[in-house]
């Protein structure tokens, strides 16, 4: 998921697209990779969407309705996104990362936008997979030097970010594992004076470039 609101996107350059198609395995699991720099309409959208159904609808619901699919299925036509996916050989898709290289307080990071895998495929370590290449992709990324405007270099990457829904407990303890932390621009657990923990509806974790 994504509640980012960044100061400036960037399509990653050619030089990134290369070493993102050195770094994603063109297999995984018998699932073929296709990679997208954007997508136009509904129809391109429907196909994230609907794996995104079986996996963290319940979430959204909970935060944004049900009509959360069409703000998402907007979402996922933002100017910058890099979608990395993986189909079957029916042409199905079963896993997919998202990626967006952007900025915010913290300088030009790559934010993990959505990662999401087929529950059929669930314990085959696929999402292992996507999220080691993202790491890979974003010190490779920071090592290419890339001007991505007069004033911003691709070496400026000094971090990849993401958003995790609070209540996602499975995520936020795999996400830590990884090494990722709270961002000072996270929303906070709020301790009442009973000590019941009220938690926000999301946080931002960050995980430095290197480890």
């Amino acid at each position: 998921m994504s509640t980012c609101e960044p100061y400036q996107d960037y399509h990653i350059p050619s030089e990134g697209l290369a070493i993102l198609n050195n770094v994603f395995p063109e297999e995984i699991a018998s699932l073929k990779r296709q990679v997208k720099t954007h997508l136009n309409n509904e129809s391109d959208t429907d196909e994230y969407t609907q794996l995104m159904q079986l996996t963290i609808a319940s979430h959204y619901i909970a935060r944004d309705g049900p009509d959360w699919a069409e703000k998402k299925r907007e979402e996922l036509t933002l100017e910058g996104l890099t979608f990395v996916g993986y189909y079957d050989d029916s042409n199905q898709l079963k896993a997919f990362i998202t990626i967006l290289l952007t900025t915010d307080d913290w300088g030009l990071v790559l934010y993990l936008y959505e990662i999401h895998v087929h529950p059929d495929y669930h314990s085959r370590h696929i999402g292992s997979q996507l999220i080691t290449s993202f790491h890979k992709l974003a010190v490779l990324l920071q090592q290419c030097g890339t001007m991505l405007d007069s004033n911003t270099c691709v070496s400026h990457l000094n971090s990849t970010k993401l958003t995790v829904f609070s209540d996602n407990d499975r995520a936020v303890q795999w996400y830590t594992k990884l090494g990722y932390l709270l961002s000072d621009e996270s929303p906070q657990n709020k301790v009442l004076r009973s000590g019941r923990v009220i938690k926000p509806a999301y946080y931002i974790l960050y995980r430095p470039l290197g480890l």
